[in-house]
């Protein structure tokens, strides 16, 4: 079996792989360790929801 590595090798491979990562970091792990620290309310998802262009924003720095 050949083994090689699958990483990004170019600057498009490298964005869309960032970009991937970043959005499913920011989409599903904030709001879900918030919910867990607060509690789960409408309340706290839309909190939740305006500070994530920050965070993705943190997330890519």
């Amino acid at each position: 079996m050949d083994f090689f590595m699958r990483l990004p090798r170019s600057k498009k491979e490298f964005a869309l792989f960032l970009g991937i990562v970043s959005i499913l970091s920011v989409t599903i792990i904030a709001p879900l360790i918030t919910a867990f620290e607060i509690g789960f309310t409408m309340e706290t998802w839309k909190q939740t929801v305006t500070i994530l262009p920050i965070i993705w924003i943190a997330v890519i720095i």
